[in-house]
């Protein structure tokens, strides 16, 4: 031990004395000793090739992930998004919930992606640095220079990244690096922009705002880290290496630096717009802000950001969504009689940006039996506040569902069975009920601007102060139904089943209830002004204080109708060509006599109404229609089943008043002209409805020859002292082609007859029109 220390004493003597005499410190030899290790070539390949060992199982690890978040991304189907079953991870059987992995999935994988990235983007530092080591200590350009590069590079462990990096010059120049850049651009570039898509365009149906806000962030942060690691990875590749001047060669070249230049700028734009713009879902830039208070320093609140937000992403859509119909599809729930149309997506059946469930069993995707299940609930599912604009569930089973509050613009409901169903203040504008049950089912408040009820199915349901404007209720089952103080001005309700139904203070204005069953229907203070009652079924029906004004009764059936206090003589005129006042109903297109069986025949149809409040309402109303009742509940003489006895006074005091109140078809016409311009003009913002309603009941026809004017005025013409109409901004393509096609027709039927005055008001008005 003591001689081991007397020799390394001795030595450091000697270097000290070295030293001084060549006048260098122990520091600087210290220092020229970590440069020769820096320099050392073995250590730079000794460096590379541990990095590229810990990058393989690395990149396997990362390219696992991204097919395993794939494949559990693309297993969700359009049920479990409804039912927000939770997803199940492959292999290991976990059950992660919907929202949870869709918001934990595109942040994982990005922070993996970024890592990897990152790792790869330091190998190509520690290779480019070995190419330069290599380069200075093997300089030449001779092809053995480049041989001994090679056979160097060769000692590089097979790993394709650093391979791509700095292997050898056949590797990294012949046809062999076009594989080589295919598959690093497709696993570190393309794969991960695509999979973020994937997340996006998969939970896309089930129209989360918030959520799908997150996946466009997380894309867009995943691409500033590929432009930004990418380059650094793409900066650390060796160029060198002899020139290999053929076809191939050039041709890769040229498709490399047209890929990296005139390329990937416009596909990451692309991919962008694509995302932001055109993969969104019906309704998702129309939800109204919620107000929120000014700041006091004067700058704008979020909501009124929001709502500059909002505005923008409204104003763009019209150019963007022709390309989100072609890709997406279309579903139009209005379509085809209201039987409904879809277009198919780009794809056949996907992409969708909303759900699509025909013939969907609520009962069997919760794997139960049937409703006896869930007797001890008071709904089988709840997607109350759900947004589901658009969705397709044409012929589906879900009774007694929870949809309070939730989203369902457009949507498709044809022969669905909704018995039950709780539907209390739902947003259905413009959606197709056509031939739904809906038997006892609860609709207070709900809002069904434009929709389709034809032929539903809807006794004993609830609709009170349910918005009903523009809505097609033809030949609906009603019988027992609540629709007090609903508002169906301008709706179509033509022979529609409202016996015994609660009608009471409800707007019908302009309102279309041709032939419709009204017996023994509340009509007290309903605003009928406007709507046509011609050849309704009127009898036992109560219009006690009810406005009558311009409303057309012609051919109605009246027997036993009370009139109360109605007014329908001031201010304007009716139309009352004649009137039925006889005990008889329309029934198999024929009259026939009201007789004591067929009062029972009625009283049983609505017997057979679901028990409760409302049936029994119904029956107490229809009792009026009774033959074997001389008096009603008021203790006033009813009009006698004999069809020869004398009326009471009473009914002919109203038959006297509503043959005054009658007027010729001309003022009529002028009148009626009035009410639709002031329903449709001069209205709320649910004008565009009320207008559509009006379009497709004929109630333009009540106009006569006002009708051309009237109709140019709602196109954006001026008017004669009139101003212009304020729901000509609404109108789309197929409503002014509608208004040109009706108004063409009117022009045609009434301009040879039209009067002076009349002609000269026409002129005027075209000459006034804008376009002009």
């Amino acid at each position: 031990m003591g001689v081991m220390i007397s020799e390394e004493l001795r030595k450091a003597r000697l270097s000290r004395a070295r030293a001084f005499t060549e006048g260098t410190s122990p520091a600087d030899e210290q220092i020229a000793a970590i440069a020769k290790k820096a320099d050392d070539l073995d250590a730079a390949l000794k460096s590379v090739s541990e990095a590229a060992a810990i990058g393989a199982p690395l990149w396997l690890s990362y390219i696992f992930l991204l097919f395993y978040i794939a494949i559990a991304a693309g297993a969700v189907t359009h049920k479990e998004l409804l039912l927000e079953t939770p997803v199940e991870l492959p292999f290991l059987n976990i059950k992660l919930p919907l929202k949870a992995f869709f918001l934990l999935a595109p942040a994982l994988f990005v922070i993996v992606h970024g890592y990897v990235m990152a790792h790869f983007a330091m190998l190509a530092g520690k290779a480019k640095a070995f190419a330069d080591l290599l380069r200075l200590k093997v300089p030449g350009d001779t092809p053995a220079d480049h041989a001994i590069r090679d056979a160097l590079r060769r000692q590089l462990p097979i790993n394709i990244f650093a391979q791509f990096l700095v292997g050898p010059s056949d590797i990294r120049k012949g046809g062999f690096s076009l594989l080589l850049w295919i598959i690093a651009w497709a696993t570190l570039v393309a794969g991960p922009v695509l999979l973020q898509l994937l997340l996006q365009l998969q939970f896309l149906p089930y129209h989360a705002p918030l959520v799908t806000l997150w996946h466009r962030c997380v894309l867009m942060l995943d691409l500033v880290l590929i432009w930004w690691l990418w380059k650094l990875i793409i900066a650390g590749r060796d160029a060198g290496g002899p020139k290999v001047e053929n076809t191939l060669c050039r041709a890769r070249d040229r498709f490399l630096w047209f890929a990296r230049y005139a390329v990937a700028v416009p596909l990451t734009a692309a991919t962008v717009f694509f995302s932001v713009f055109v993969a969104t879902f019906p309704g998702e830039w129309e939800e109204e802000p919620t107000a929120q208070e000014e700041p006091s320093d004067g700058s704008k609140s979020p909501g009124e950001r929001q709502t500059a937000l909002c505005n923008f992403m409204l104003l763009v859509r019209p150019w963007v969504l022709p390309g989100t119909e072609i890709v997406f599809g279309k579903f139009d729930a209005l379509a085809d009689n209201g039987q409904g149309a879809e277009t198919p997506a780009l794809f056949g059946g996907w992409p969708m940006n909303r759900l699509s469930l025909q013939r969907f069993d609520i009962y069997a995707g919760l794997g139960a039996k049937g409703p006896d299940d869930f007797k001890w609930k008071p709904y089988t599912f709840d997607l109350s506040k759900r947004r589901l604009e658009q969705a397709d569930l044409r012929f589906a089973r879900l009774d007694n569902i929870d949809l309070r509050l939730a989203q369902l613009k457009g949507a498709g409901f044809n022969e669905a069975g909704l018995v039950k169903a709780k539907l209390m203040l739902t947003h259905l504008e413009g959606a197709s009920l056509s031939s739904a049950q809906l038997q006892n089912a609860d609709l207070r408040g709900a809002h069904l601007q434009g929709a389709a009820l034809d032929l539903a199915h809807l006794q004993s349901a609830n609709l009170s102060a349910t918005d009903l404007q523009g809505a097609n209720i033809s030949a609906a089952r009603l019988e027992g139904a609540s629709l007090a103080i609903a508002d169906l001005r301008g709706a179509s309700l033509l022979g529609t089943y409202l016996t015994g139904a609660d009608l009471n203070q409800v707007h019908l204005q302009g309102a279309l209830l041709a032939y419709a069953e009204l017996k023994g229907a509340s009509l007290v203070r309903a605003e009928l002004q406007g709507a046509s009652l011609e050849s309704a079924q009127l009898q036992g029906a109560s219009l006690e204080s009810a406005k009558l004004q311009g409303a057309s009764l012609s051919g109605a059936y009246l027997w036993r109708t009370d009139f109360g206090e109605a007014r329908f003589d001031e201010p304007k005129p009716i139309r009352f060509d004649r009137g039925n006042w006889t005990p008889s109903f329309f029934r198999n297109f024929q009259e026939t006599p009201w007789t004591t069986s067929a009062y029972a025949d009625l009283r049983k149809e609505i017997e057979e109404l679901p028990k409760g409040e409302a049936r029994d309402a119904a029956l107490k109303r229809i009792s009026r229609l009774d033959c074997k009742a001389a008096v009603d509940e008021h203790k006033i003489a009813l009009a006698s089943c004999d069809s020869g006895a004398s009326p009471p006074e009473r009914v002919t005091a109203w038959r006297i008043r509503l043959e005054r109140a009658a007027v010729d078809d001309t003022t009529y016409a002028e009148d009626a002209s009035k009410r639709v311009r002031k329903l449709i003009c001069e209205g709320d913002k649910n004008a565009i409805y009320i207008l559509r309603g009006l379009l497709s009941g004929g109630n333009f026809d009540a106009t006569g020859s006002n009708a051309p004017a009237l109709i140019g005025n709602i196109l954006g013409r001026k008017m004669l002292r009139k101003k212009s109409c304020s729901v000509s901004k609404e109108l789309t393509d197929t409503d002014r082609v509608r208004l040109n096609e009706m108004r063409a027709r009117a022009l045609k039927k009434f301009s040879p007859a039209l009067p002076p005055r009349s002609i000269n008001e026409a002129t005027i008005s075209r000459q006034l029109s804008p376009g002009r």
